[in-house]
């Protein structure tokens, strides 16, 4: 005779982007305005600027009004602020941060940076006790080295 299984409970939890905030008076708190402007970013990666129009009944959407009038229900995440700045600029694969060589460095530049010249083995023990001591300020290290500490 088998027993029956036990039902599974589980905790709903909420992300910080998806839990609706609410204050005292069982109000839904935004952090934007109705009739605010505002830049919606779609899934695709589209940018439009839209009206904001208030929060949903269930606290976790966002109702936005589109240039062409209609309305759509959306997440706080793809919402920002018109000026905000964003990360959809930044190189995200190795290709493309070659791109970005040559727009604010030389070539010259990007290879002493990616090739720095040798050191010589005072130099590499200097920079080894440099390490060691916690980045200490290398005239310190150069005064302890006088007197005979390093």
């Amino acid at each position: 005779p088998m027993s029956e299984p036990k039902p599974i409970t589980k905790r709903l939890r909420f992300s910080s982007d998806t839990k609706p905030a609410k204050n005292t008076d069982h109000t839904v708190i935004s952090d934007f305005e109705i009739g605010q402007n505002l830049v919606y970013s779609s899934d695709l990666g589209q940018k439009e600027h839209i009206v904001y129009e208030g929060v949903a009944h269930d606290g976790l959407k966002h109702i936005i009004r589109h240039k062409d009038g209609s309305r759509s229900l959306v997440n706080k995440t793809h919402l920002s602020f018109i000026d905000q700045i964003g990360f959809d600029n930044l190189p995200s694969t190795p290709l493309d941060y070659c791109k970005e060589v040559g727009k604010g460095i030389t070539q010259e530049q990007a290879q002493k940076l990616a090739y720095p010249r040798s050191l010589t083995p005072e130099q590499q023990e200097l920079m080894s006790w440099h390490h060691r001591l916690y980045h200490l300020p290398f005239h310190k290290m150069l005064t302890l080295a006088k007197f005979g500490i390093l």
